[in-house]
């Protein structure tokens, strides 16, 4: 009898070392999986936009943009036409769409919700264009063009 519990309990452990690497050569596949969703725009970007209300006068600025390895969007920008500066945050998908929202510290609006999309084109320039509609007269719309740091 009490070799059969030995040899039960031993086939237990080693039936629970069998799962145990299974699930530790499992994780491979996961992070490769993992890695392959990466964002083709993820990187540091830095470059130059333009931004105007429909029938005003447009404004230009700077701005560098972090993209994360998950499409998620942050950084800095400045006005140069009016002085203004803030940041923004957002997301961006794999096949480019984007949502962004430029944050004006001290304005009562506190910020502009953006959609739009985003290209890398030839000459691995990144290529945004954005539009706002906050009524169906007041549209605002951009275009940046940023090089990869």
């Amino acid at each position: 009898m009490m070799r059969s519990m030995t040899r039960w309990t031993l086939s237990g452990i080693m039936a629970l070392a069998a799962l145990a690497a299974v699930a530790v050569f499992d994780v491979a596949p996961a992070t490769a999986a993992e890695a392959a969703s990466v964002s083709p725009f993820a990187g540091s970007w830095s470059g130059t936009f333009s931004l105007a209300e429909s029938g005003e006068e447009e404004a230009v600025g700077t701005f560098n943009l972090i993209i994360s390895d998950a499409g998620r969007l942050t950084g800095p920008w400045h006005n140069t036409t009016s002085g203004t500066e803030g940041t923004f945050a957002g997301h961006v998908v794999a096949d480019g769409n984007l949502n962004m929202i430029f944050v004006i510290p001290g304005k009562e609006l506190g910020g502009l919700p953006f959609e739009g999309t985003a290209v890398i084109d030839d000459a691995g320039t990144l290529v945004v264009s954005v539009t706002a509609r906050w009524t169906p007269t007041r549209t605002w719309s951009g275009v940046a063009t940023l090089d990869n740091n």
